[in-house]
């Protein structure tokens, strides 16, 4: 990259924007949203479709983090707290939800005991994170507002089971309690014990004349009478505002065009214009193609699904593997098969970066990894990430294993294994099963051992400072 931007004969470009400068928007636009699924981004896919839309959920952000490995530790703690965050606000909403904060706090804190690598809690986080998003999606499926909800969900979780008629009365009953409590949470309602004992009064009585009886004998009925009491003492305050105030989702601001160029300089505030960002890489491709470029991303697998990886086939940046660590042919455990994963991955590492799936054929087959799970402990995803983690320490070392990301991803409902590999700074050598140390390259769509006597002059051209 030559560090400037491009000129046309009508303008001329500012500077170009430091590489921790958009790796800080990015950060920005990440922290906003915990994942922005509704977004859709153009970008310059290798220079041919310039107008080619992504989905921006599509995009494998967690790939592009092993090219900032210094930051993995404190992103990911960053998204944990995001995460718990929002869960707490959606809990506070809707007290049946705590589960889910509950979820979220047993994570981090398995994490911090170190019973989890960071790729397994951060796919776990992302787990959590759309399980929450569908959980705050739910009151449309259910045709209730987010107020209606928390009622809805009171009177029905965890008990009692109801039939699809009993769950409309109750859907009717929770919509009319609300009509009734808004006219008496007046101001100071709470602080003054007459109206307290009114409005849980009003609820017994909506609830009793609404609720139908079989599902709700008195020990049930009184429990949810307390409940839902609970909750509006909550949720409700003296002043009248309510946790549902300011719940509704904002129009994208209108800033100026200028501020894009300053953002883009430096030396701006970002998240003033973090949603003009998002509004700008969703309608300008010219401008995700300078942000990909500065990520060095451009064209490059970490921006290709897993079914545009496959469909694509093996090539230059991406390798398939049926197993890691067991010989289809011979069925029996290999510590070929075991090399075979080191090499691509050093050759990965020694050229341009590149992908590699475990678990797919080099026919495209899905073999899945259930042949390497009996080989590690335990025998799941986490266990066969920890394998190959330090598989690849003992044969590269630990600093270039930080330049990869190995996960386990589901492609037609079987577990495979992905490993982005960001190009690294140094040359890489590799140890072999049989103590060997060889350099790897990447030549087309094959691995290739270097010889001995053109190390040197590669290392030499490929690492030279321009």
């Amino acid at each position: 990259m030559s560090g400037e931007w491009p000129t046309s004969a009508d303008t001329a470009r500012p500077p170009a924007a430091d590489l921790d400068e958009v790796a800080d928007a990015v950060d920005e636009l990440l922290d906003r949203s915990v994942g922005a699924e509704e977004y859709v981004i153009r970008a310059a896919a290798e220079g041919s479709e310039p107008d080619a839309l992504i989905d921006l959920s599509q995009i494998d952000f967690d790939a592009l983090a092993a090219r900032f490995t210094g930051r993995k530790r404190t992103e990911t703690d960053r998204l944990a707290a995001l995460l718990k965050q929002r869960a707490v606000a959606a809990a506070t909403r809707n007290p049946t939800r705590f589960d889910l904060v509950e979820r979220i706090e047993e994570l981090i804190a398995e994490y911090n005991a170190g019973s989890l690598n960071i790729d397994e809690y951060l796919r776990r986080l992302i787990e959590l994170s759309q399980s929450l998003t569908e959980e705050e999606q739910r009151s449309v499926s259910e045709g209730l507002t987010e107020e209606e909800l928390a009622i809805f969900d009171l009177l029905t979780k965890p008990e009692p089971v109801l039939t699809d008629a009993d769950r409309e009365v109750v859907k009717a009953s929770a919509k009319r309690l609300l009509v009734h409590l808004h006219d008496k949470l007046v101001l100071d309602w709470r602080r003054k014990a007459a109206t307290a004992a009114d409005v849980r009064s009003s609820i017994r009585r909506l609830l009793d004349a609404d609720l139908p009886a079989d599902p709700y004998p008195p020990e049930v009925f009184d429990a949810k009478v307390q409940a839902v009491f609970d909750h509006v003492a909550t949720a409700y305050g003296d002043d009248g505002h309510s946790v549902y105030d300011g719940t509704a989702v904002e129009a994208v601001p209108a800033v100026a065009t200028s501020s894009m160029s300053a953002f883009v300089r430096g030396g701006v505030d970002l998240a003033m214009f973090t949603d003009e960002v998002v509004e700008q890489l969703r309608h300008d491709a010219e401008f995700v193609a300078i942000v990909a470029e500065k990520f060095g991303i451009a064209g490059s697998p970490e921006l290709r699904t897993i079914e545009e990886l496959i469909d694509n086939d093996e090539d230059y940046a991406v390798e398939f593997k049926s197993t890691a660590r067991w010989d289809l042919r011979e069925s029996q455990p290999s510590k070929a098969m075991e090399d075979a994963i080191v090499k691509t991955v050093a050759g990965f590492l020694n050229t341009d970066g590149g992908t590699l799936l475990i678990g797919i054929g080099p026919d495209r087959s899905v073999v899945g990894l259930a042949h390497d799970y009996e080989r590690v402990k335990p025998k799941n995803g986490d266990g066969f990430v920890n394998w190959l983690t330090t598989h690849l320490i003992n044969a590269l070392g630990h600093t270039s294993v930080t330049r990869t990301r190995a996960r386990i991803v589901v492609h037609a409902n079987t577990e495979i294994c992905r490993v982005d590999v960001a190009a690294s700074p140094t040359p890489v050598w590799a140890r072999t099963s049989k103590e060997e140390q060889v350099f790897f390259v990447r030549l087309n769509n094959s691995t290739r051992a270097l010889p001995e006597a053109e190390v040197d002059p590669y290392c030499s051209e490929h690492w030279s400072t321009p």
